[in-house]
């Protein structure tokens, strides 16, 4: 069995053995300056907005985030392909961000996202495939458990004509549980407006359950959908995939 394969099974029975009896500990107030976290995650395929699915098979998701106290912040993830097709990187099972740059701010009951990303659909030193994308997004936190947001992207593939603009009108929600557990995820709906495919309208969701293991480490099971409302010629706008994951505060 490779490597990557006995790992990421080996990640699954740990979560599940964690989700459901591990014992949490009391909380402790969080440090000042530079907020770093990391992911690490499995899901049973991979899925890209706007539902395309480069890979069927398991994926091991990794990534890891630091955000600094002026609201700037880097992000770095990585996806490997637990599957056989993995051997054959024509297949599409790695994507990597080497870089992915991003500013918040919050004033009064709103949030603003600024957010630059990098791609990396496949070797990291084949840039033709690749995407560039740009991120605006803007969210309401004046509620307590709900939280509507308007989130914009703008995608362009590196060797290709056009670009693919995506606009999403949705709630993330945040729901605990008593102590331990909480609900949390999203959904929305998608316009599609690629200038080289079809224009559409497109439902994402993703329903999450998570159980706070200790002040900073927690562990989930989610799963997500991609489907379309609009009539299109090509397939690739349904997706759907489940996962379990671990999050990890620094």
């Amino acid at each position: 069995m490779r490597p990557a394969i006995l790992m990421g099974w080996t990640l699954v029975i740990a979560i599940v053995l964690a989700f459901f009896f591990g014992t949490p500990v009391s909380a402790q107030e969080p440090r000042d300056g530079v907020r770093i976290s990391s992911f690490i995650g499995v899901e049973n395929r991979s899925i890209l907005d706007p539902g395309i699915t480069p890979y069927s098979q398991p994926v091991l998701n990794l990534s890891t985030t630091a955000i600094y106290p002026n609201g700037w912040g880097i992000n770095v993830f990585h996806s490997t392909g637990l599957g056989s097709c993995f051997e054959n990187e024509a297949c599409g099972s790695q994507e990597t961000d080497p870089l992915e740059v991003f500013y918040t701010k919050r004033d009064g009951n709103w949030s603003a996202l600024v957010k630059a990303s990098y791609f990396a659909l496949g070797p990291i030193k084949d840039s033709e495939g690749d995407v560039v994308q740009l991120k605006l997004r803007v969210e309401y936190q004046g509620w307590k458990r709900l939280f509507p947001y308007v989130d914009t992207n703008y995608q362009v593939l590196i060797g290709d004509s056009g670009g693919l603009a995506l606009t999403h009108l949705g709630v993330r929600y945040a729901v605990p549980i008593g102590e331990r557990w909480s609900v949390a995820g999203y959904g929305d709906l998608t316009y599609d407006s690629a200038p080289f495919q079809d224009n559409g309208f497109l439902g994402r969701g993703e329903l999450g359950l998570w159980r706070q293991m200790t002040p900073k480490l927690s562990v989930g099971a989610w799963t997500k959908l991609r489907t379309p409302f609009s009539r299109f010629k090509d397939t690739d706008r349904q997706g759907w995939a489940f996962g379990l994951g671990a999050n990890y505060n620094w």
